[in-house]
């Protein structure tokens, strides 16, 4: 069980928050390669099929990082579009 596991970035790192991570669900890799994502997963993320991930190796876990449709309208851009209209 990885109960207590910390992530590759926090751990060792006194200045962050540790981002503690907890087992939910288990599943396995198909003769194809596939994993499935359990469904309360996919339901309390949002993801549907022909979601696109991101796949990290780090430190020997596997990170999936689903990709945004409108990376902009999540407020991951650097500038809102009001404020980058003014000039601001």
């Amino acid at each position: 069980m990885l109960s207590g596991f910390q992530c590759g970035h926090c751990r060792g790192n006194s200045r962050r928050q540790s981002c503690e991570v907890k087992v939910l669900h288990k599943t396995s890799l198909s003769t194809r390669g596939q994993v499935v994502i359990p469904v309360r997963i996919r339901n309390k993320l949002g993801l549907r099929p022909g979601t696109k991930f991101t796949v990290y190796d780090l430190d020997g876990k596997i990170v999936l990082i689903p990709e945004l449709d409108d990376p902009v309208g999540h407020g991951l851009g650097f500038f809102n579009r009001k404020n980058a209209a003014q000039g601001e």
